[in-house]
């Protein structure tokens, strides 16, 4: 289990992002550090957050080595169509 330390404001702030957030994944991710903070176990936040233990986990050593900041990355894989470049083409077309 990793052993984090959060200090009041971090909790605060955390709990902000959960509650307020437009973005439902950083609430989710939010959410996982808050109840962390709280001492809950890994298997118990990953019931409540409705995710695997591995994604609990893989947030915690994120928010360990970058903070909140890192926490808010969302780098989600967006493919791109070959047709992409026949858009003009294909919206004149209909």
């Amino acid at each position: 289990m990793l052993d984090i330390s959060f200090t009041d404001n971090e909790v605060n702030e955390l709990s902000a992002i959960h509650q307020q957030h437009s973005d439902p994944v950083l609430r989710r991710r939010a959410l996982i550090l808050v109840l962390k903070s709280h001492g809950i176990p890994h298997h118990k936040i990953a019931d409540i957050a409705d995710v695997c233990e591995n994604t609990v986990r893989a947030w915690l050593k994120v928010y360990e080595n970058g903070g909140v900041e890192k926490l808010k990355v969302t780098n989600f894989h967006k493919p791109k169509s070959r047709l992409s470049d026949f858009e003009t083409q294909i919206k004149k077309y209909f």
